[in-house]
Formats: structure tokens, C-alpha cells, sequence
């Protein structure tokens, strides 16, 4: 204490002044120190009313305490002051008090919401610490008494004591937050790697992602989640995760198709909204990199609570992308070794078949063919009979080379329509049936590279069936973008069956896998057939992207 103030002020209000200064530097809490503060502010300057606003560095008001006013009251008041009027006044340097005995004789004031008590005379005293001010503390009475020279010196003191305080305690809840915001990080770092224990056993690309979504929607505790699988620039698995009222992502993936062509790793937090998909949350967007190169994107929006996303939530989805990159690299891994094998597999079961059973077959239908052209003339039965066997062989011959056809392992590149031709070429070449082939344009760009292969295998499968079954001579093939829709429509004019005896307990492995990929895609399946007329076959899958 300085000998200015000594001299100034009477030794009652020094003592008063020190003890409320030692209550106030005993509080541990941001709010506890501003309510003492502004409790201990009204006896001590006989004030009828107090109050301390703390504002941020572009002087918006963060946080507004007061004294004098009961609760019942306050709750009457429209809203807390927002820092306007004679509460924004203070000299140039920010750092001296302001000072008048009537509030609304000032042009400056801006009245009070209804309600509010009456208040005349005010004191307005910066809280100044270290040379940055940090706040005002406010005092007002309800008459138009002014507040003197040695009240407003007090009031100057007291500020500049508790204006350290509060420093303190903001760099002190400031310490708390982060210390806070750590042990929450760590618990859910713990919990993303306990969760991520279970996944690299899924070596499934679809059922892997859909395990890695779930996690990331829970971590953040989001409404929806959705993971993005890339390759060659081009949608090739898309997962969600969401509750049942939130909307799904592809309602605007023309944006990720722009971002898939540019292969760009999108800027760390994105909080662009998207009203015409009913988007209206932060969302965050995080690219999925292995090797350098962006291999998918995870999209999370629909935060539960006011807040926004956080950079501690950006870093730890960004620690599971790069997870989640590793376990797509070993999905396709696998992918690819279990084609490698299956595809070496068909081929020894092909080989074997042409080289050791066809030629068996074949040696037997040369015998019968010698004993017939050397059996005695005039005997009609026994070379019917010979006639029928070597007719029957020559079709067993024909089935075979089919099923070695089906075996033949069919390698797709991506580019749906080339995929398609050459199937069409080896089967006309093996069956010699007619095929008549219609496909759009722009049919592999309406597609995912997951959908395209869907298509493939289901042209596969259904003329893999013609060939064996129907005993057709004409074949129609179309491929077209119709409503939103890719419709694959496969038709035959062979024997056909009966629908009605097409139980589940029949179908082969041919149909329940073209089921099993419509019901993975949201695609429809379709299959008609009428005795004697034909098969058609309808295959449906929606233009994702």
C-alpha cells in the first residue's frame, strides 16, 4: 500500500479494503472470485448494486456476475446486459474509472429492459492486470448520489488487487480445462484402441469398414457416421452408420465426386453445411491416407450437444484413418490372395476336366462310333441305340466345356462395358448362341466400382445358366441408366422352368449369390420364366455416385 493511498483514505476503509481482498484471493474458482468480488464490492463502496463483466480481445462480453439483485427478480429481466451503452464507456487507455451521477441524463445510455431496478449513479473501474485489462467492475445506487473522490480511489485499489485475482483464476481454470480436456482424450484413445483390438480379424472390406464407422460415430458420440473406400479416384465402398432419423450421405454425393476426380485431402475441420442434403450440423471430414495417397474419407456430423468439433476430435479420427488405412490395404490383400487361390483352383479343376475327362469321353464315343459303322447292315435297333449314346456323349462333352467356361476365371479391370463385351465374345464362342448386346454410354461412370463388379458377376452368372440350362439359341443383353437406376435385363428364348417350383430349398448357387449381392447394394432383383418361352433375369442397382 502506497503512502498516497495511506494519506487518502481513512483507516477504516483500509482495513475493509484488505479484508475483502484476502476473502477474495482465498476463492479457487473463476465464479467463486467474481461473486465475492462483486458481494464484497456493495458494502465496501456503499453501493446498492454490483457488478463485474469480463470481456474477450474483441471486447464482447464472456461472462457478466452481479450482486443487490435477488434471484426472483433477475429472472423477471429479459436478458443479461451484452456490454452496449455506458457499460462499453471507458477513457482511451482503457485503464482509469468513468464516473456520473445520472445514468439516464447520459446520451450514451441505452435504457434498461423492463423490469430492471432503478439505478442512477454509476462507477465503472477496469480491472487491469499486468497491463492487459481483463474486465470492469461495475457499482451503482439507486439515488443520484455521485460516487466521491476517495470512493472512486478505493474502487480503483480494489480493482487493481482483484484484477490480479482474476487473472490467476482464469489461467487456473484455463490449467483445468485443458488438464480436463487431456484425461477425456485419454479415455477415449484407451477406448479407440480396445475398440480397434477386434477389427484387423475382419477381413471382409465392407464388414471392416462398417466395424471402424460404428467406432468413430461412438467416440465422438455423433447421430451420423459414413466411411468412404477410394480407388483410382472412384467410389468403391460406402458404409453409414446412423440413427434412424438422420439423413444419409449420398443425398449429396456429387460433392464426393468432385472430391474422389480431385483426389484432395480435404483441410482438417470442415464446418460447411449443407441444407439441401438437411445437413445442418458441423460436420468433419477427414481423408484416409496410406502411402501418400488418399484411399477413403470418414464424414461425421450431428454432434450431440451445442458444441462444435475440436481439434483433440480431428486427431483422434485422424488416428483411426490411419488405422483404418492399414486394414483397408490388408482387406484387399486378402481380397486378393482368396481370388488368386480361387482362380488357380478353377483352372486345375478346368484343365483336369478337358484333359482327363472330356478326352475319356470322347475316346468312348469314338469306340461306339467304330462299332457302329462295323456292326452287320440291318440291324436298325442297335444302331439307333449307338446313334442316341454317341449324341448323348457329344452333349456331356458340350455341358463340360460349359462348366470349364464358367470356371475360367473372368479378371475385372474396372471398365464395366469392356468386361461385359468380352464375356458376350466367349460365350457366343463356346455355345455358339446368337447374343444381342445393348449397353449405355455412360454406364461405368454411373456406378461405384463395388456396384460395377456386382454387375459383372450377375452377366457372369446368368449366362453361365444359359449355357448349362435353357437350350436357347437366342440371347438379348441390356445395360442402361434408367430413373436414377442401372438396369441389367439378361433374356433368353430356351426351355425355361416353372416358377412355381422355384423354392428356396432349389435355388443354386448362382441365384442366392446374385441375391446376396442385390440385398448388400439396395438393388432389386427380378426373375421371370415361363415353360417353353425363356428366362428373363433383372438386375436394379441405384447410381450412387
Amino acid at each position: 500500500m502506497n503512502s498516497t493511498l495511506t494519506s487518502a483514505l481513512p483507516n477504516e476503509w483500509l482495513v475493509d479494503l484488505m479484508e475483502a481482498v484476502l476473502v477474495v484471493s482465498e476463492q479457487r474458482t473463476l465464479t467463486a472470485i467474481l461473486q465475492q468480488i462483486v458481494d464484497l464490492a456493495r458494502p465496501l463502496l456503499q453501493a446498492d448494486y454490483a457488478a463485474v463483466g469480463l470481456y474477450s480481445a474483441t471486447n464482447q462480453m464472456q461472462m457478466f456476475v452481479y450482486s443487490g439483485i435477488a434471484s426472483e427478480a433477475a429472472g423477471r429481466i429479459s436478458h443479461s446486459p451484452v456490454g452496449l451503452g455506458l457499460l462499453a464507456i471507458m477513457d482511451e487507455d482503457g485503464k482509469r474509472p468513468f464516473s456520473i451521477s445520472r445514468i439516464a441524463d447520459d446520451p450514451r445510455a441505452v435504457g434498461f429492459p423492463p423490469y430492471h431496478p432503478p439505478m442512477n449513479a454509476l462507477l465503472a473501474v477496469p480491472l487491469v492486470a499486468h497491463g492487459v485489462s481483463v474486465g470492469r467492475l461495475y457499482l451503482t445506487r439507486e439515488s443520484d448520489i455521485p460516487f466521491s473522490a476517495q470512493e472512486q480511489m478505493l474502487a480503483t485499489h480494489f480493482a487493481a488487487h482483484v484484477a490480479i485475482t482474476i487473472h490467476n483464476g482464469r489461467l487456473l481454470e484455463a490449467a483445468q480445462q485443458e488438464q480436463h480436456a487431456m484425461s477425456m482424450q485419454n479415455c477415449r484413445l484407451h477406448k479407440l484402441s480396445d475398440e480397434l483390438l477386434a477389427v484387423p480379424s475382419l477381413l471382409d472390406l465392407r464388414t471392416a469398414m462398417a466395424a471402424t464407422c460404428a467406432i468413430a460415430r461412438q467416440i465422438l458420440d455423433v447421430t451420423y457416421g459414413a466411411v468412404l473406400v477410394m480407388t483410382d479416384r472412384r467410389l468403391e465402398t460406402f458404409v453409414e452408420d446412423k440413427d434412424d432419423d438422420a439423413v444419409s450421405l449420398p443425398l449429396w454425393l456429387e460433392t464426393l465426386r468432385e472430391i474422389g476426380r480431385a483426389n484432395m485431402a480435404l483441410p482438417m475441420q470442415i464446418v460447411t453445411r449443407f441444407p439441401a442434403a438437411s445437413f445442418t450440423d458441423d460436420t468433419l471430414f477427414v481423408p484416409i491416407l496410406a502411402e501418400g495417397q488418399v484411399v477413403g474419407y470418414y464424414f461425421l456430423t450431428g454432434r450431440t450437444g451445442d458444441d462444435g468439433f475440436t481439434n483433440a476430435d480431428y486427431e483422434l479420427i485422424e488416428m483411426l484413418a490411419a488405422h483404418t488405412a492399414v486394414i483397408i490395404q490388408n482387406a484387399h490383400a486378402y481380397e486378393e490372395v482368396s481370388r488368386l487361390a480361387i482362380t488357380e483352383e478353377r483352372a486345375r479343376i478346368g484343365m483336369d476336366l478337358h484333359d482327363g475327362v472330356i478326352q475319356s469321353i470322347y475316346a468312348v464315343g469314338l469306340i461306339l462310333e467304330s462299332a457302329r459303322m462295323s456292326a452287320p447292315d440291318g440291324v436298325v435297333e442297335s444302331d439307333q441305340l449307338m446313334v442316341q449314346a454317341i449324341a448323348e456323349l457329344n452333349g456331356t462333352i458340350r455341358d463340360i466345356r460349359n462348366f470349364i467356361l464358367d470356371l475360367r476365371p473372368h479378371r475385372f479391370d474396372g471398365n464395366l462395358k469392356q468386361a461385359l463385351a468380352r464375356l458376350v465374345r466367349e460365350f457366343q464362342a463356346n455355345t455358339m448362341i446368337a447374343v444381342a448386346v445393348d449397353i449405355g454410354v455412360t454406364l461405368t461412370e454411373s456406378l461405384s466400382s463395388e456396384a460395377s463388379l456386382a454387375v459383372f458377376l450377375t452377366t457372369q452368372e446368368a449366362l453361365a445358366n444359359i449355357a448349362r440350362h435353357a437350350r436357347a439359341t437366342e440371347v438379348t443383353l441390356s445395360a442402361r441408366r434408367l430413373a436414377g437406376m442401372v438396369v441389367l435385363r439378361i433374356t433368353d428364348n430356351g426351355h425355361g422352368f416353372d416358377m412355381q417350383t422355384l423354392s428356396q430349398t432349389t435355388v443354386g448357387h448362382g441365384l442366392s449369390n446374385m441375391r446376396s449381392r442385390t440385398e448388400e447394394l439396395r438393388g432389386e432383383l427380378e426373375i421371370k420364366s415361363v415353360l417353353g418361352e425363356g428366362t428373363a433375369v433383372s438386375f436394379r442397382l441405384p447410381c450412387l455416385i
